[in-house]
């Protein structure tokens, strides 16, 4: 069965071609990873996907009531005002169904009349019937796995989240949704080690359909079983990992080198045949293999790493073999002071690279 079918599609803006001839099909419970430079048109791919966006070329197919849900790297929570009911997005209804069960159990000590009895038994059927107590713990859940306390959150109003915190609810209350397919634009912008590991182990358990757009390849390799990739104003779709992805990549570089520097070959050989016979006994034939150059339809030339972006740092002398050096250093802020480093020692020598983790919310990071 296929959920997303692409054929032939291209988009143009004005006269400039973003990209053409892109095929490739989604089955459901798949998960690819959207890879390309910027400026590929990844972006416009989920737009396309969306519906928000129709191709100029080709057509897209997908089957009749297909749902398909989009995280934006800005997020909007909508009427939310608390972090789990910005978590809870389309299932918010349920929150506060059983916000008011709580409050008609309340009330029951003092009012246990038959139509209160009966609109408390109605409504918790109709809890037990959506699964809410399935759908509360799993928001608990997802919250609990993105490092937020399930319990404050339901109490928590946005506006006391800082910005790395907002990306991470977005991202619960995407993981949330009841939509077939999720398009997970740069999931893990605001994610460390930890929660990015919690996520890979999400995804790859849920048997949800998921296109993702990342530029972290740890990321692409826990978390993806197909890859397209956007290159030279077209799209080649790949069946693997990202490192089979690498691999397949390659040696399909390396063919289309092989078939291109052979047709320049042909095309240098008939070049020089014409050029020595156009004026001579052969010139009719010259003239005929001249027209069938023309004719010829021209490999174009491997994209390879050229426009790469490269630094390099003009030393004006060599420094010395040890660059920093700490010992028994210890940091703290706030009246009265609060520890963020207690007795570090550490030494970087040059050509070191240092790499400096932790989980979201260690000042320490930033400190050092």
């Amino acid at each position: 069965m296929t959920q997303i079918a692409f054929a032939g599609v291209g988009v143009d803006f004005g006269d400039t071609t973003l990209f053409s001839n892109v095929s490739f099909t989604v089955a459901p419970g798949e998960r690819w990873g959207i890879v390309g430079r910027n400026g590929s048109g990844k972006t416009t791919l989920f737009r396309l996907l969306t519906g928000e966006l129709e191709p100029t070329r080709g057509s897209i197919t997908r089957p009749s009531g297909l749902r398909v849900s989009l995280l934006e790297q800005h997020r909007d929570y909508g009427a939310a005002t608390t972090v789990w009911e910005a978590a809870a997005g389309e299932l918010a209804e349920l929150l506060a169904l059983e916000q008011s069960l709580v409050k008609q159990a309340a009330d029951l000590a003092h009012d246990a009349s038959p139509r209160a009895l009966a609109q408390y038994g109605e409504d918790l059927e109709r809890f037990e019937r959506e699964g809410g107590y399935a759908v509360t713990a799993r928001i608990d859940a997802v919250l609990h796995g993105l490092e937020f306390d399930p319990a404050q959150a339901r109490v928590t109003p946005l506006s006391a989240l800082s910005g790395g915190e907002l990306g991470r609810l977005g991202l619960a209350r995407q993981l949330m949704t009841t939509a077939d397919v999720l398009l997970l634009d740069e999931p893990t912008n605001h994610l460390d080690l930890e929660t990015t590991r919690w996520l890979e182990e999400y995804l790859a358990a849920s048997g949800r359909t998921v296109l993702l757009v990342s530029h972290d390849r740890a990321f692409l390799s826990a978390s993806v079983d197909h890859v397209l990739h956007l290159e030279g104003k077209t799209a080649t779709p790949y069946t693997g990992g990202y490192a089979a992805f690498v691999t397949q990549r390659a040696e399909r570089r390396l063919a289309q080198q092989r078939a291109y520097d052979q047709q320049q070959r042909t095309i240098a050989h008939e070049k020089d045949y014409i050029a020595r016979n156009i004026a001579g006994q052969n010139t009719k034939q010259a003239k005929g293999r001249r027209k069938r150059l023309e004719r010829l339809p021209r490999l174009s030339p491997v994209i390879g790493a050229e426009g790469t972006m490269a630094v390099r740092f003009e030393l004006p002398e060599r420094g010395g073999d040890q660059v920093v050096s700490a010992k028994n250093v210890s940091v703290g802020i706030g009246s009265p002071p609060r520890a963020l480093v207690e007795r570090f020692s550490g030494t970087l020598e040059r050509t070191g690279v240092l790499g400096i983790i932790g989980r979201n919310g260690s000042t320490a990071r930033c400190t050092m």
